[in-house]
């Protein structure tokens, strides 16, 4: 990851940080990652189904933002073309 792609991923962690809702929080992480086009092409859609699932299935808004940051890394930026 770029030192330019890192600091809006930062911001974005920031600011979910700040949501106490975890039904909404689910709501804002799904619009970040249709916004952003989609997951790294490398990953099925199985487990991107999966990711999906789990996010809906924990209980504290904490465990939703470890498994959206652990999942963020392996978004591309819009546009970037995989080789």
């Amino acid at each position: 990851m770029q030192a330019s792609d890192s600091q809006p991923k930062e911001e974005i962690m920031n600011l979910l940080h700040t949501v106490e809702d975890k039904d909404f929080l689910n709501l804002l992480i799904t619009n970040i990652i249709f916004q952003s086009g989609h997951f790294d092409s490398d990953v099925s859609v199985v487990a991107d189904a999966k990711f999906f699932q789990n996010i809906g299935a924990v209980r504290s808004t904490e465990e939703v933002l470890l498994a959206f940051q652990e999942n963020f890394t392996r978004q591309k930026p819009p546009g970037e073309i995989v080789p």
